[in-house]
Parts: C-alpha cells; sequence; structure tokens
C-alpha cells in the first residue's frame, strides 16, 4: 500500500514534470508558472536526509532553490544529467536552456538550445551523459551531442528526426545503453540507435497497440521490455528492445480515465501509474506457475481516496530508495509516498 508522506504546494498552477537527481535526495519540479523548484527531504528533526532509505520515521519537503526568469512560457519538463551537476529544462517557447548547480545550491544558466520550431514537451540526457534528447510539437524528435570540458560546455544538434507524425509526447532513454524511445500523438513507440555506418541515428522499431495518444512509457531495470500508457486507458507490455511484437497481455483492469505516466521501478519491478481519474495507481506482476506471457497477472494497489485533486501528471520511483515515490499534478501539489508490502 502507500502512505502519504507529504504534500507540498509549491507552484501557482498545473505541476507538469518531475524529476530526481542521480543520487535520489534532491527533486526538481516545473510547471505551468514558468519556474523549477528544487527540494530536499527532512526528517523529524528538521535535519536533511541524504538517503531516503535510512529514513525510519516521517519525511517532509522542503524547498531550497528556485529557477526563474529562463523562459517566457510554461516549462513542461526537467531532466537532470546523470553526474547530477546540470538540469535541463523543456519549454512550451520551443527552447531547452541548461543550468548549472554549484556547491552551494545556487543555478547558473549556461546555454539555451534552440532548434524546434514549437512547444518542448521532454527532455532525457542519456546515461552516458554524452547526448540530449528533446521532442516537441512539431512532430520532431531532436539528439544534440555535449561536450563538456575546461573551456566551456557545449551542445551541437546531431540529428533531427521526423518519424512521427504528430505531437511527441515523451523521450525516456534506456537505463544502461545509448538507446533512445520516443511515444506520441501518432499511438506510436519508436526506438532509436546510432548507426556506426553512416554516423547517424535511425528509427528502428515503430508501432504499439494503442488505439490512441501514447503519452508515456519507460523500460524495465534491464531494458529488455517496455511498458507504456495511453490516452485509450490501457497500459500495454512490449517485449525486446526492436518491439518485435507487444506481449498478449494488456491490463485486466478498467481505467476510467486517461493514463498520463508510467513509472517502472527498477529495485521491486512495481509498476507506478499516474491517472486522469486523480489517482496514483501502483501494479504489480504476478507469474503464475509459468515464465511465458500468458501466464502473468496483475495486481493493482490505489487509494481510497483521491491522490490529487486533478489530473496526475508524473509520477517517478526513487533511483536509490525502492520504496519511495513522488508525483504531482493539476492540483499545483507534489507529494511524497511510501510503499508498503502488505502483510
Amino acid at each position: 500500500m502507500l502512505k502519504l508522506l507529504d504534500s507540498i504546494q509549491g507552484h501557482s498552477g498545473i505541476i507538469w514534470s518531475l524529476a530526481w537527481n542521480p543520487k535520489g535526495n534532491l527533486l526538481a519540479s516545473c510547471g505551468q508558472d514558468k519556474k523549477v523548484n528544487i527540494y530536499q527531504f527532512m526528517d523529524e528533526g528538521k535535519r536533511v536526509v541524504d538517503t531516503l532509505s535510512n529514513s525510519q520515521g516521517s519525511l517532509s519537503l522542503a524547498i531550497i532553490a528556485c529557477i526563474e526568469g529562463g523562459h517566457k512560457r510554461t516549462i513542461r519538463d526537467v531532466a537532470w544529467s546523470p553526474c547530477g551537476k546540470y538540469l535541463a529544462l523543456a519549454s512550451f517557447d520551443a527552447t531547452v536552456s541548461i543550468w548549472e548547480m554549484s556547491s552551494k545550491m545556487d543555478f547558473e544558466c549556461i546555454t539555451t538550445v534552440e532548434g524546434h520550431e514549437s512547444e518542448v514537451k521532454s527532455v532525457a540526457w542519456s546515461p552516458s551523459g554524452e547526448y540530449l534528447a528533446t521532442c516537441a510539437r512539431d512532430k520532431q524528435v531532436m539528439i544534440w551531442a555535449i561536450t563538456n570540458e575546461s573551456d566551456g560546455f557545449e551542445v551541437e544538434c546531431e540529428s533531427v528526426l521526423g518519424d512521427h507524425g504528430g505531437d511527441v509526447k515523451r523521450v525516456v532513454w534506456h537505463p544502461h545503453e545509448d538507446i533512445l524511445m520516443s511515444v506520441g500523438y501518432d499511438n506510436r513507440i519508436n526506438i532509436y540507435k546510432h548507426s556506426h555506418a553512416d554516423g547517424d541515428w535511425v528509427v528502428h522499431s515503430h508501432g504499439s497497440d494503442h488505439t490512441s495518444t501514447v503519452w508515456a512509457a519507460d523500460f524495465d531495470s534491464i531494458g529488455n521490455r517496455i511498458v507504456s500508457c495511453s490516452d485509450d486507458k490501457t497500459i500495454r507490455f512490449h517485449n525486446n528492445l526492436i518491439l518485435c511484437g507487444s506481449l498478449p497481455t494488456t491490463m485486466d483492469m478498467e481505467f476510467q480515465r486517461p493514463i498520463y505516466d508510467i513509472s517502472w521501478n527498477k529495485f521491486n519491478g512495481l509498476i507506478a501509474t499516474g491517472c486522469g481519474d486523480n489517482l496514483v495507481r501502483v501494479i504489480k506482476e504476478v507469474k503464475v506457475g509459468s515464465s511465458e506471457p500468458s501466464c502473468v497477472t496483475y495486481e493493482c494497489s490505489t487509494l481510497d481516496i483521491k491522490s490529487h485533486n486533478g489530473d496526475v501528471n508524473r509520477v517517478k520511483w526513487n533511483p536509490k530508495s525502492e520504496n519511495f515515490l513522488i508525483s504531482c499534478g493539476d492540483d499545483s501539489c507534489v507529494k511524497l509516498w511510501r510503499w508498503f508490502t502488505p502483510d
């Protein structure tokens, strides 16, 4: 079951996205008010908690920094670099800004990336830190090469990928390799990999069984499976990186509203969803006597009360502490949850 640890209203307007830093001890949120909040975690004695898994008591969120003035319109997504020193912000003003964090938690904008023709919807760093991926309403996925040397930080467009037939909603990197996934309004899931033959990025697969917009997707801990969620009110599982075929199973469960986000826990395999019915759900795969996909069933934990007072736009498991989950939504709230295994 999920237990609410804290709720904080740090934005005015919709909160669109959340991101943990690689150590899992800092959180960033962004939204309609064109600002980004940075949070630390405090224990009952109001001491800073550096590792959530070591905390046995109550935890609370505390805003320690705020980034403002970098964008003219809504900030739609936020992402930490693998080294934890840089923060990328994607905005509806068609730009992406990159901010450097100092040891004193101050943030300085070091570059602004331009290239998209309309609202940027998502931004993500590759696990190597060598690439940044963005996607936008202009139907394009762009991959940027990052050079970070002593004489400066440089971002150069390496590839423009126009394989979607509509608004691209999300870009997600494979957990261990520089392989990129994108999802969008055209109901498709695309996988991109760098081609050593011609030095460009190419789409290796595309498609899904969804019948409406794919809002989000995530890899499992190994990167061999993908779970996606959609405006068609279903969750679907896909096998292999090249999506050679959807597993013959979908969620055997009624969703009454679209599912806007999904996060696959890299430690225990739990899957969290954020939905248009204001609920956060946690889903567990249960294998019944066989490893075959047809022998997989699902258990779902749903809170008895509304998780948020509006659409849940983003859910994200902590990258270092397996039982902690964060969520945000249209109600301007960021909420911290802890998962307890039912007895």
